[in-house]
């Protein structure tokens, strides 16, 4: 499912659902593999049990940012769905 989030408020709410969904309910999210180029940044996350144990997703987030460094576009894709 593709979700979009426009303005501050939209990115704050999607933070507090994405909080409420993972953190609160024991995950934590460790940074895998990072690059940047230029304007564009890729990284590679896993989210794992805060307490240990194996990962429950694998996610990558490309991230293109504007000449004054602001987020333009931020796209997300799971590689290992904790649903599954």
């Amino acid at each position: 499912m593709s979700q979009e989030f426009l303005g501050h408020e939209k990115i704050v709410d999607a933070i507090d659902e994405a909080y409420e969904d993972f953190i609160a309910k024991g995950f934590a999210f460790t940074v895998h593999e990072y690059a940047d180029n230029h304007d564009a940044v890729r990284i590679t996350w896993h989210m794992v049990p805060a307490g240990g144990g194996p990962v429950a997703a694998v996610g990558t987030e490309y991230t293109i940012l504007d000449k004054d460094g602001l987020i333009r576009i931020d796209d997300q894709f799971m590689v290992v769905d904790p649903a599954e």
